[in-house]
């Protein structure tokens, strides 16, 4: 979500397409600001790299990345990484390239479940 431009909308499409009870996992990078930081007028490479932390993103998403998933209609389940997965699992997957893994086994994972 964090490539994408017009993020709320594709939610809402993610959302659409779901069937009733259906789910999906959207991760993205999370800091600990409260509001996501987004400024569409930052339109080069060096440019994104320098404010999102990559020349692809668009944004860097904050605490209320929470807000905009129930937004789109979401009710939200959240698990820690290391509740759904071992150490070793962790590792396999690659999760833990540029994160310290104790740091990426207290992450929050949400999945949003489409409701009734």
């Amino acid at each position: 979500m964090e490539h994408v431009p017009d993020d709320k909308k594709a939610m809402l499409v993610f959302y659409r397409i779901l069937k009733r009870n259906g789910w999906a996992v959207l991760l993205v990078p999370l800091t600990d600001e409260e509001r996501t930081y987004e400024d569409f007028s930052i339109d080069t490479d060096a440019g994104r790299t320098k404010a999102f932390g990559q020349y692809d993103h668009v944004r860097k998403y904050g605490k209320d990345y929470i807000d905009r998933l129930k937004y789109a209609g979401f009710n939200l389940v959240s698990a820690k990484l290391d509740e759904l997965a071992t150490v070793a699992e962790i590792e396999n997957l690659r999760l833990c390239e540029d994160q310290k893994l104790s740091d990426l086994t207290n992450t929050e994972i949400f999945c949003c479940v489409k409701g009734v």
